[in-house]
């Protein structure tokens, strides 16, 4: 017996030599392929064609890879790497012929840290609504994503939110504060876009990352409101953009008021608010602005009773600061842009007077709907649909209505495949229970982006998509909480 127990504990201890020896090993090539990267020999190797860019690219790749092996929580470093990256979904990078866009290369990335670091906690926990309802979401929608003109790009593009929410998932459950390390990656990411926006204002300039780094506004840039550009980070307009600063500023609001962040985090929270209003302000999107100050109010009225109090006197101080800073950067723009949502058909500034058209694109979607009520027309097929019954009418390009769009484009197994949607994420929410700390965050944000999809579609960009998965996640997570017992408010290092 003790021969054999003898023999195990030195097998077991080759083991972990063995582990030791292979992260040893693993570190000293990526420490190579770090050099290698600075001295431009692997993007002279991987890229066709040589740039500032794709040699960044190689250089913080290979540094991060590197400091994920090197981290106790590496996934903490996968998430904020797939976050930042959400808002880039439209770029694309060609290696040996082939494109990759710079989401999919972080979600290969995510999955690949998040699985490495092992199995998450094994206690019984409450399964998600949520994540239940996906699989027959995916069902139905995949009938009329089958019947589109781009069926691989629809599946795609129906699996993303999947993906993207599973990676939040795990890492809310990999560390007792992972919520938090989600939440925080959120608020960055939402951060960079908003001072990009900011930048771009202030310059004139628009982020071009294939060309020189910039490229200029003009008088005929489609989204200018009078002669104020909108700008838009790194999405493709700038209503994307306040869409996902909108459902990003609740959580803002959050860490300002939980007594359980450190005094730092929540000073920095309160300036991050600032930073998302006043990128909300300049990109001029007037739907985000009422869903972002819904969700605000929302955050502040959920929160516990201590925790209310401050919820209210700061949403007070916010809408009066940003309010205040907006003006100060636009404020003539500000003003009839914010009296055209009273007075909408009295306002007119180029891309600001689409009211009557939107009306009149609703209808159209209740007819396309009408005229096919089971499957839809296929997804992304609406303007292609109304293009053959009116060749002389200009493209409307979509619905500018979440739900119309689905019911327009995917009939009643669209309306179904969204109202299990709503209703899940409506379940988790209510389960996830008074004390879970991040859940008025997730009642503001998931209310703001339903607000949002009311007058635009833009979650049909696979940026929003992502960035609209994260929240998603933390929303399954938030549901799945332990069978057992109430949520421990999170606390500790993200």
């Amino acid at each position: 017996m003790q021969a054999g127990y003898g023999g195990f504990l030195g097998n077991r201890s080759i083991l972990v030599l063995n582990r030791q020896s292979l992260r040893m090993l693993l570190v000293a090539l990526l420490a190579a392929l770090f050099v290698a990267a600075t001295t431009g020999l692997v993007g002279r190797h991987v890229f066709h064609q040589a740039s500032s860019l794709k040699y960044d690219l190689t250089v913080a790749g290979a540094l991060i890879a590197l400091l994920a092996l090197l981290d106790r929580r590496p996934a903490r470093i996968a998430i904020w790497v797939l976050v930042l990256a959400a808002p880039f979904a439209p770029y694309v990078i060609t290696i040996h012929g082939q494109a990759v866009s710079a989401l999919l290369a972080a979600t290969v990335f995510a999955v690949v840290v998040v699985l490495a670091e092992g199995p998450v906690d094994d206690g019984r926990h409450r399964r998600s609504s949520l994540a239940t309802a996906a699989p027959w979401i995916l069902l139905l929608l995949a009938i009329p994503a089958v019947l589109s003109a781009n069926p691989q790009t629809k599946i795609v593009y129906l699996l993303t939110p999947v993906v993207l929410g599973w990676v939040v998932f795990r890492v809310c459950r990999l560390y007792p504060d992972g919520k938090d390390v989600v939440v925080w990656a959120l608020l960055g990411s939402a951060s960079l876009q908003s001072a990009l926006s900011l930048v771009q204002r202030s310059t004139g300039h628009a982020t071009n990352l294939y060309g020189q780094g910039t490229a200029s506004y003009s008088s005929s840039y489609f989204f200018n409101y009078g002669k104020v550009a909108r700008t838009t980070g790194a999405f493709f307009d700038p209503i994307s953009l306040g869409n996902v600063l909108a459902a990003a500023l609740p959580f803002a609001l959050l860490m300002a008021i939980r007594r359980d962040q450190q005094f730092g985090r929540r000073v920095a929270a309160m300036g991050l608010c600032l930073l998302l209003g006043a990128g909300l302000a300049v990109s001029f999107s007037r739907e985000s602005w009422i869903a972002a100050a819904a969700g605000c109010v929302l955050v502040a009225l959920t929160s516990p009773r201590g925790q209310r109090r401050r919820g209210v006197a700061l949403v007070s101080v916010l809408l009066v600061g940003a309010g205040a800073l907006a003006v100060s950067l636009d404020g003539a723009a500000i003003s009839s842009r914010f009296t055209s949502i009273i007075h909408p058909d009295t306002v007119k500034a180029s891309s600001g007077d689409t009211n009557s058209e939107r009306i009149s694109i609703w209808s159209e979607a209740v007819g396309t709907f009408e005229k096919n009520p089971l499957v839809g027309v296929g997804l992304g097929d609406f303007t292609t649909y109304q293009s053959s019954l009116s060749p002389a009418t200009p493209l409307s390009g979509d619905t500018q209505n979440v739900y119309l769009q689905y019911l327009a484009e995917a009939g009643l197994l669209g309306g179904v495949s969204l109202g299990l949607l709503l209703i899940g994420v409506a379940a988790d929410v209510v389960a996830a229970g008074s004390k879970d700390p991040v859940r008025p965050a997730l009642v503001g944000s998931v209310v703001a982006i339903a607000i949002c999809w009311i007058t635009d579609v833009t979650v049909n960009y696979t940026a929003v998509e992502a960035s609209v998965a994260i929240v998603l996640g933390l929303v399954v997570a938030a549901g799945s909480r332990p069978a057992s017992r109430a949520p421990v408010s999170l606390t500790g290092e993200s």
